[in-house]
């Protein structure tokens, strides 16, 4: 059952039912205990007075009842069955007419259910004892050891009666549980849409939330459940994280255009110019390099972006990589630059530094963070790249800073937003499209660390943070 609603009315409908048959049932067997307790009660007392009527003598058994010295008839002729034994035989029943009851040799007294000779079902008495002997007959007889006798007495009744009365009450019980139950299924019913009554009101507002009002929330306030305000808390974040994430994409698109513009409407520009008269072929050839020049550019902002945009996908095999030795290749790459700067590359790699993770992503991350030292730090300066392990803490830190003048930011976090540049006027070199930085920040987080930019004493600097065990090859 896929419904909420469906199943908590479900559950509490099988929770009720359950209940009320258990109940139904204990209370259906206590008053037919109640029953039953009465009428065996009454068995035994009407026995127990019988045998009171049986007396003995020198001539055998006496039966008062059959005196006629005024004792009433013993039992309801109609309806009861009376039976006396002695050594196993039948020395009377009462009423005559009626077959004697079973004897049960096996017991002398308690409650049993017999089978009457009207075919109904019963229930008799069984009581055995010893008839009483009168003073009088001891005299009479001159004797003062009258033979006692020991004789067992079953007084029966029929149980038709009772049986009705048990039937009716279980018929009583389940009609008052049924109707019980779906009086409980139907205060369910109404209780369960008042209290979803939230539930189904935060759905509806959700469901009117579209891309174009995401400022909107739910109120997560007095006013809603308990239960429910942690889901409309989670919901509420999640809108926030959805609404930044829109209006990031929304300036990122922004961002994209804007960045493409500017190589698109060069490259128009040349070919306007171009066309705009006969040219030579040198003419032509410069024009195309020109060109070519642009388009690299465009390139170059292209291949920026989808590095940007999968650097998280990147989930190789890491592998232990020799820290030292890959910025030794990537700084004898910016040789020619570091020397028409007039740079200076000081470093601080100890040996054997080893640094896990997916070796391209390492060298992408470095070759970023190298060309963006060497691109914008002060002519003469001298870019330093340290190193310092924590063996207690297995943390390996990177820090490579570069001397700059000027750094036009407050916020030193705006560094690693795409698009941002430290400096406007070298836009024109095509080199650089803002998204070296946003792109090693991916990176770092995808290997597991963390990235961070500061700027002090006209030093800009990037931390870099990662967290390294003994198998990972830290030495």
């Amino acid at each position: 059952m896929r419904s909420l609603h469906g199943r908590l009315i479900a559950m509490v409908g099988t929770s009720v039912m359950i209940l009320f048959a258990i109940s139904g049932i204990a209370v259906c067997w206590l008053i037919e205990a109640s029953l039953w307790t009465e009428f065996d009660s009454g068995l035994r007392d009407r026995l127990q007075s019988l045998s009171q009527l049986v007396e003995q003598d020198h001539n055998g058994l006496i039966f008062e009842w059959h005196e006629g010295s005024g004792v009433a008839t013993p039992i309801d002729i109609e309806n009861e069955v009376l039976s006396v034994w002695k050594d196993g035989q039948v020395i009377h029943r009462f009423p005559n007419q009626v077959a004697a009851l079973d004897q049960f040799s096996d017991r002398q007294q308690g409650i049993v259910s017999v089978q009457l000779s009207s075919a109904k079902p019963g229930r008799a008495a069984l009581l055995t004892f010893q008839p009483r002997v009168e003073p009088e007959d001891i005299e009479d007889s001159g004797r003062m050891d009258i033979p006692s006798a020991i004789v067992t007495m079953a007084f029966a009744r029929p149980t038709v009666a009772i049986d009705t009365v048990v039937r009716r009450l279980r018929t009583l019980l389940a009609a008052v549980g049924c109707v019980g139950l779906f009086a409980t299924l139907a205060a369910t019913w109404g209780a369960v849409n008042l209290g979803l009554r939230p539930l189904d009101e935060a759905a509806t507002k959700i469901a009117s939330i579209s891309s174009e009002s995401l400022t909107e929330r739910i109120d997560d306030g007095g006013g809603q459940p308990r239960e429910l305000r942690p889901l409309v808390r989670t919901i509420n974040q999640l809108l926030t994280r959805l609404q930044s994430t829109l209006e990031r994409e929304r300036a990122f698109s922004a961002d994209v255009a804007h960045e493409l513009r500017t190589p698109l409407a060069g490259l128009r520009a040349k070919l306007d110019v171009s066309l705009s008269r006969p040219r030579s072929v040198s003419e032509h050839e410069q024009t195309i390099r020109q060109c070519l020049a642009i388009t690299l550019q465009t390139a170059t902002v292209v291949e920026s972006l989808l590095a940007t945009t999968h650097a998280k996908q990147r989930m190789a095999t890491a592998t232990p990589n020799d820290l030292r030795q890959i910025l030794t290749e990537i700084v004898a790459n910016y040789s020619r630059t570091v020397t028409q700067r007039n740079l200076n590359m000081h470093w601080d790699i100890p040996e054997g530094t080893i640094i896990p993770g997916h070796t391209e992503t390492i060298n992408i991350l470095f070759r970023n963070l190298i060309d963006n030292a060497v691109a914008y730090a002060d002519t003469g300066g001298t870019i330093r790249i340290a190193v310092q392990r924590e063996c207690e803490s297995h943390v390996l830190m990177i820090a490579i800073s570069n001397p700059v003048a000027v750094l036009p930011v407050s916020d030193n976090s705006k560094v690693f937003e795409r698009f941002w540049r430290a400096d406007r006027s070298r836009n024109a070199t095509g080199k650089h499209s803002g998204l070296g930085l946003s792109l090693c920040k991916r990176l770092v987080e995808s290997l597991g660390g963390t990235i961070e930019a500061f700027y002090e004493d006209q030093q800009f600097m990037i931390q870099l943070a990662f967290i390294t065990r003994p198998k990972d090859g830290l030495q």
